[in-house]
């Protein structure tokens, strides 16, 4: 049901998935001084015999006084160099997490560079998902199966400790995509041999 849902529905963006826990608590917690209880005072409410007026105007103060004092002459800019401070601080505690160079983008182009061929590419795949045909070579067909079995999870490798995750692998599921995925990338595959040897014969 979370699967399905997931796919169906999507997962809600989360801003602050790549930040280090430590530096969510260190921004964004809730730690504070604490706060001590002066005599007469429960910390439940005021009693009657509680300190004057003046008292918990001197209470409040001390409570306050873990926060910054507001500046009668700041300025916009001034609050802009203070958030590219925190955003400095922010990065450079961070840098450490960094242990690899950046990853490229896979391209987003179309493999193929004519209209023609692409046309050529969804009749094919068309033809071939109608007639139910299984490339060979894919662990797909039921003949290549480790035990005769089709795998029901697998295990996905995380982070550089060399721990796995197991995902499970519905067969209703997965198995038509692996199909269908298999199917685009053998005609795809045989669509760019074929030109490249029509460019080397030429």
């Amino acid at each position: 049901m979370r699967f399905l849902g997931k796919h169906t529905r999507g997962t809600p963006a989360d801003d602050y998935v790549d930040v280090h826990p430590s530096i969510l608590s260190e921004h964004y917690g809730i730690d504070r001084p604490e706060h001590v209880l002066h005599h007469n005072q429960s910390g439940a409410g005021h009693s009657d015999d509680e300190t004057s007026e003046a008292g918990e105007e001197s209470t409040l103060h001390e409570d306050n006084d873990w926060m910054p004092e507001p500046s009668e002459h700041s300025s916009p800019v001034e609050s802009s160099m203070d958030e590219a401070s925190i955003d400095a601080q922010i990065a450079a505690s961070q840098q450490r997490h960094i242990r690899h160079a950046p990853i490229p983008v896979p391209a987003a182009a179309c493999p193929f560079r004519s209209p023609e061929t692409l046309d050529i590419f969804w009749k094919c795949l068309r033809d071939v998902a109608t007639t139910g045909i299984v490339p060979e070579h894919y662990r797909l067909r039921e003949s290549e199966w480790p035990d005769g079995e089709y795998g029901k999870y697998a295990h996905i490798k995380l982070g550089q400790q060399g721990s796995t995750a197991v995902v499970d692998l519905p067969f209703a599921v997965w198995l038509p995509r692996a199909v269908l995925w298999a199917q685009g990338l053998e005609i795809m595959s045989r669509l760019l041999l074929a030109k490249e040897d029509a460019m080397a014969d030429a």
